[in-house]
């Protein structure tokens, strides 16, 4: 552990005499009128020192109401410079209102290292849970969620392994070398490179067949950056809770609302990730502040699943990882960052709009942590079916009934009944002309053929003779798909279905059931003997138990190879199968 006992050393003596003030200013926005800028005091809290209350202590101090606070619920939208110009005013969420014409007056009192200035509210809270998170919040509860959630991504990486996209990953990894004792290693390749590349590779590794929690890069970055440090099973399992409530505090600010979030990509990851990896390198508050901020602001992703797909479709997200580690790595070594990137003129909240629920962590009100609200026994958070997210359903409780009243030479005509959020990313033009397996997953009118063809889906029905299967195209082009605004959780799809004979029949979606732990095992187990992976019983027992180990290393130990299941040489640049 060396990394981490020497990353301190700049400023480490600094925070022990509890010098550093890391100022932090929640001020409020200034209301804007033609030519008059309101501007309000400053709360008690904008003279706060970052350190003078615990992540514990912050969460209970936030209302047990979801709405913002501290300033936060007054944070405007994005002033373009014509609004400026026009106004002669400026609204910022971090001091009082001003107008453009300034003069002498503002001081910098934060005293952080390269003369950074204060942070915002936003900062402030994610640093004080990361920092403050400690091995009492790993409860039993917390530590069995976490060993299904690696049963499930393991899962998903047997599926990702040699793919094309994946063998470019590996080919990337092997340009950067590690030789000495800071490295990572990727699955199945036993590349041995930077925790940067094997966090890029082994997370997308688990993103790319798409049957993963969306969230397998967080799970690859905390371990890659484990294995860099040598870090104990215990230390990992910590970074990966902390990752997950980070992704539920950011993310819960803004509750999913049909169809106008499309916009930036996971753009949370990267947070996630650097907060999750800079607990791990033990990083002070200063520092963690930072690593947040050089995480999110150089790193906004387009939102990149709408249209024809590509190999990024399962790689955007490991990109959010590779870039919250490179952030935390920088800020250990004194790279300092945008002081409020959530929340100042121009910043997060600017262009995403302002929060509609308050951001504090833990999420729940009860304290308990979101990998445990989202992914305990008997809890949503997994699929069931490999494929895209809002096919789900589709594939639990229609097509079976479907494929019981009607053949597929006996259909004449499919309707489906569909949000907008998944026709504008899954049903569009391209969507019926699927030339490799990511547009092939992210097709629901190819998922519905195939699985009408076959009675299921799985990794197989995305291999390249599927969907290039002329049966499977002649039964495509006879759907089409209507968005239907009314349709939600609570109205979910529906498949209309016309025989050739005349009759017709509608068939409604129903919400998918939790996922039980045993689902998880036989999902796993499932995955392995499909790809014939002979060393399983190793992997799960070791990946089961991360918590007993000394140093998360013995557990990549055991993914280095996959017995019976050989790579082909990274410098054949044919296709492979299964993409």
């Amino acid at each position: 552990m060396e990394e981490t006992k020497e990353n301190s050393g700049r400023d480490g003596a600094l925070e022990r005499r509890e010098l550093m003030k890391f100022g932090v200013v929640t001020g409020v926005a200034a209301a804007i009128t033609p030519a008059l800028v309101l501007a309000a005091p400053q709360t008690e809290s904008s003279t706060q020192q970052l350190g003078g209350r615990s992540g514990q202590a912050a969460a209970s101090a936030v209302s047990a109401s979801t709405e913002p606070t501290d300033g936060l619920q007054r944070v405007p939208v994005v002033q373009q410079w014509p609004q400026i110009a026009a106004s002669k005013a400026v609204v910022t969420s971090t001091t009082t209102g001003y107008n453009v014409f300034t003069k002498a007056g503002w001081k910098n009192t934060s005293g952080r290292h390269g003369g950074n200035g204060p942070v915002d509210v936003s900062t402030t809270r994610l640093v004080d849970f990361t920092a403050n998170f400690s091995e009492s919040q790993m409860t039993p509860e917390v530590i069995t969620a976490i060993n299904y959630l690696m049963l499930d991504y393991l899962a998903c990486v047997f599926s990702g392994y040699e793919t094309d996209a994946v063998r470019a990953a590996a080919r990337m990894s092997q340009r950067y070398p590690m030789t000495g004792d800071f490295k990572a290693t990727v699955y199945g390749y036993g590349i041995t490179t930077t925790p940067e590349m094997a966090a890029f590779a082994n997370g997308g590794m688990g993103r790319l067949t798409d049957f993963d929690d969306h969230n397998s890069i967080l799970n690859a970055s905390c371990i890659a950056m484990g294995e860099a440090l040598h870090s104990t099973g215990a230390q990992v399992m910590r970074a990966i809770a902390i990752a997950y409530e980070i992704q539920a505090a950011l993310v819960g600010t803004r509750p999913f609302v049909e169809p106008g979030h499309v916009g930036f990509d996971n753009w949370d990851l990267s947070v996630d990730v650097a907060c999750a990896t800079g607990h791990l390198l033990g990083l002070n508050k200063d520092d963690l502040g930072n690593a947040i901020s050089l995480a999110l602001m150089p790193h906004m992703p387009l939102y990149s699943r709408i249209g024809t797909q590509t190999n990024w479709k399962g790689f955007h997200a490991a990109e959010q990882g590779r870039n919250g580690i490179f952030a935390t790595l920088i800020a250990r070594d004194g790279m300092t960052g945008p002081s409020q990137p959530f929340e100042e003129r121009d910043g997060l909240i600017a262009h995403l709009g302002p929060y509609t629920q308050d951001l504090r962590a833990p999420r729940s009100p009860d304290g308990r942590l979101a990998i445990v609200t989202g992914h305990g026994q008997g809890r949503g958070g997994y699929k069931r079916y490999a494929t895209e997210g809002t096919t789900q359903t589709f594939f639990g409780s229609i097509l079976q009934p479907l494929r019981a009243w009607a053949k597929a030479d006996e259909i004449a005509a499919i309707e489906l009944i569909n949000t907008y959020y998944s026709w504008q990313e899954i049903c569009d033009p391209p969507k019926w002309d699927p030339q490799n397996r990511e547009t092939a997953d992210h097709s629901f009118p190819y998922n519905i053929a195939r699985g009408i063809l076959d009675g299921y889906i799985y990794f197989d029905s995305f291999f390249r003779d599927k969907y290039l299967d002329p049966k499977v195209r002649e039964l495509m082009a006879k759907i089409v798909v209507t968005p239907d605004p009314s349709v939600s959780t609570q109205s979910p799809i529906s498949v209309k279905v016309r025989k050739k004979s005349g009759e017709e029949r509608t068939f409604a979606a129903m919400p998918e059931p939790p996922f039980r732990n045993d689902e998880i095992l036989a999902k796993f187990k499932k995955s392995a003997e499909f790809f014939k992976i002979q060393n399983a019983d190793e992997i799960m027992h070791t990946w089961m138990n991360l918590h007993d180990l000394h140093d998360i290393g013995e557990a990549v130990a055991v993914v280095k190879r996959f017995q019976g299941y050989s790579p082909r040489a990274l410098s054949d640049m044919s296709p492979s199968p299964n993409s």
